[in-house]
């Protein structure tokens, strides 16, 4: 099922991409997919010299690289939009609908929302839950037909994470100012997860259908692939995800079918084959 709408009139959520010049061949993968996206700015250190995505961002703001990653955000300061997509390169964008995330985005205006984390969470089967699933006992509020939405609050469980969220700008730079001398591993330590349960009002989705996208589960709405682990790419699986008969819960790097033919023809084949980037081999292909 294919539901990802690129509508011209239609202004999507900002979309905000952080990188680093270190992970620049990741970036170029990312931008790649990211053409019909047309509402999106680059954050990227001071290193950047060159020109290549001045024509792919509306614009292209630089932190110092030599602050922590919490001062790094803070950079976002001057952004007027009250509602941001926020994404790192290495989670690549490949499938979308515009008219959801604008939904999502009111809904978030309208009802006073700090986040919206942008993948299922609430994984079966329920025998052996893994950590998104301990916030499944808050009521389900319901928002389409394709998703409900509940309240994260657990601060044991990632209140707060890097993933990619829709975030009330001022809530995401609060945290950020928090906690500006935290870098980017830290980001999701304790305090921080203590912070955000106390003081925000955090949401995820739960899904009625999802698709396997290698080492997260995503709505048919927002499909997105993380590629690399600790700075390397990461293999990726051709098993498609099963509700009955799925025994490798510790496996985090499945693809569906579809996901897979995607990685391979279009970002494995023409990027990673020839990359000077390690591979983990953990899971060959």
């Amino acid at each position: 099922m294919k539901i990802y709408i690129y509508n011209i009139n239609m202004t999507e959520p900002l979309l905000v991409i952080y990188s680093h010049t270190e992970y620049d061949d990741i970036l170029n993968i990312a931008t790649k997919f990211l053409k019909s996206y047309k509402n999106k700015i680059l954050l990227i250190d001071n290193n950047l010299k060159k020109t290549d995505y001045d024509d792919d961002y509306v614009n292209i703001i630089k932190y110092d690289d030599n602050k922590p990653y919490g001062s790094r955000l803070l950079n976002l300061n001057n952004i007027n939009d009250e509602v941001i997509l926020f994404m790192h390169e290495t989670d690549v964008l490949i499938k979308y609908d515009v008219s959801i995330l604008n939904n999502l985005k009111q809904y978030i205006v309208d009802n006073k929302i700090d986040k919206i984390e942008l993948q299922h969470c609430a994984w079966p089967p329920a025998k052996i839950p893994l950590k998104q699933t301990y916030n499944t006992h808050n009521k389900e509020i319901y928002f389409n037909e394709l998703c409900n939405l509940y309240r994260i609050d657990n601060p044991d469980f990632f209140v707060y994470n890097v993933n990619p969220t829709l975030w009330r700008k001022e809530t995401f730079l609060n945290i950020m100012g928090h906690f500006k001398d935290k870098n980017y591993r830290e980001m999701e330590s304790k305090p921080v997860q203590q912070y955000t349960a106390s003081k925000f009002n955090c949401l995820s989705l739960k899904c009625e259908k999802y698709i396997k996208c290698g080492h997260f589960t995503c709505p048919l709405f927002f499909q997105f692939i993380h590629l690399t682990h600790y700075g390397k790419f990461a293999q990726l699986k051709n098993k498609y995800y099963n509700n009955q008969n799925f025994k490798h819960l510790n496996d985090s790097y499945l693809l569906d079918r579809e996901i897979y033919d995607i990685y391979i023809k279009e970002i494995y084949e023409p990027y990673i084959k020839s990359s000077t980037r390690q591979i983990l081999n953990t899971y060959p292909l």
